[in-house]
């Protein structure tokens, strides 16, 4: 299984392409400009809440398996043409 190492706001983590096609085509079917308003600053907020928690819980292995889904999330999201702020890298 092919593996992604993407950085944001600090954070490394490696998704699989598997996770990242699934929300792909979750992204890819959500449209509304009303859902995509709240859910990338959502996105956001959470990916922040976790690095806030992986950076105090000493990155357990729950708390960054979150995170990397949230980075992941981001970076199809900011692959879609939404803006992300900090940006998604590919490392």
């Amino acid at each position: 299984m092919s593996e992604v190492r993407l950085s944001w706001s600090g954070a490394d983590v490696t998704v699989t392409d598997e996770y990242l096609d699934v929300t792909r085509v979750s992204v890819n079917m959500e449209q509304s400009r009303a859902f995509r308003d709240w859910r990338v600053p959502r996105a956001i907020e959470l990916a922040q809440r976790n690095l806030e928690a992986s950076e105090a819980d000493n990155a357990s292995e729950e708390v960054q398996a979150t995170l990397a889904m949230y980075i992941g999330e981001l970076y199809i999201w900011q692959e879609d043409g939404e803006v992300v702020e900090p940006e998604v890298k590919v490392s």
